[in-house]
């Protein structure tokens, strides 16, 4: 069976070998002076050579260090420039989009107010036309209410007034309608091809808060404001005979 030399055996081993190599050494040459001036001399060459070396390699040491000391300094510049032209590049982007904001903002605060003035022109014009359209004045007073929206009725050329009234009595029987089912209702209150789909909306809004408006006076619908829309109710006078 092959034995295996532990660790600790070698130890002893190394020990022993050299236990017995200074008691030969000893006995053979301790009468013998000059053995012993040759081991000091060779003692202080062997402390000089290390001496050199380790002066060589202090030597080679600090100037590596000096270079990586060097190195690391203009990586330290070079950062700092670095973060220097980011920070140049930061305010630059920062000034670009404040002006682009700014730009953006009176742009489309003249389209709006482009679009606000197309709205009242377009509603007063509307209006006008109304006026023209009947030979004598049109008084609101709830009593001739059916004369009045019958007359509103007949102008079609650029407002769907049937339609509106229409949609109207439906809102009557729901407990709430929404905003976005009013502003479906301004959409497709406006029949005039001429104007495009958002001034359509402007211009439906404006007509559909007047009408309410005129509709509330004849006592025909009545609204309030709720959380989250309008509720209307029906009014004293009713309007099912001419929707029909």
């Amino acid at each position: 069976m092959k034995q295996i030399i532990q660790k600790k055996d070698l130890v002893y081993l190394i020990i022993f070998t050299s236990t017995l190599n200074i008691l030969l050494f000893t006995k053979d040459f301790y009468q013998n002076p000059k053995i012993f001036e040759a081991m000091g001399f060779l003692s202080s060459v062997v402390s000089i050579i290390l001496s050199i070396l380790a002066i060589i390699y202090t030597f080679f040491q600090n100037f590596h260090s000096s270079s990586t000391i060097e190195q690391i300094n203009n990586s330290s510049k070079n950062l700092t420039d670095i973060s220097f032209k980011i920070n140049e590049t930061m305010n630059f982007v920062q000034k670009a989009s404040e002006n682009l904001n700014l730009e953006l903002e009176n742009k489309f605060s003249g389209v709006k107010k482009d679009i606000d003035d197309v709205t009242r022109k377009a509603i007063s014009d509307s209006f006008k036309d109304i006026i023209k359209y009947n030979s004598e004045d049109m008084v609101v007073n709830s009593k001739d209410y059916k004369n009045i929206i019958s007359k509103l009725m007949h102008f079609s050329e650029k407002f769907n007034v049937k339609n509106t009234l229409i949609e109207i009595e439906k809102f009557s029987n729901n407990a709430e309608t929404s905003i976005d089912e009013i502003e479906a209702v301004m959409s497709n209150i406006v029949v005039d091809n001429a104007l495009v789909d958002t001034l359509k909306l402007g211009t439906g809004m404006g007509f559909f808060i007047c009408f309410i408006e005129i509709l509330s006076i004849l006592d025909v619908f009545n609204y309030a404001k709720t959380d989250n829309g309008l509720k209307f109710t029906k009014g004293k006078n009713n309007i099912k005979d001419l929707l029909k």
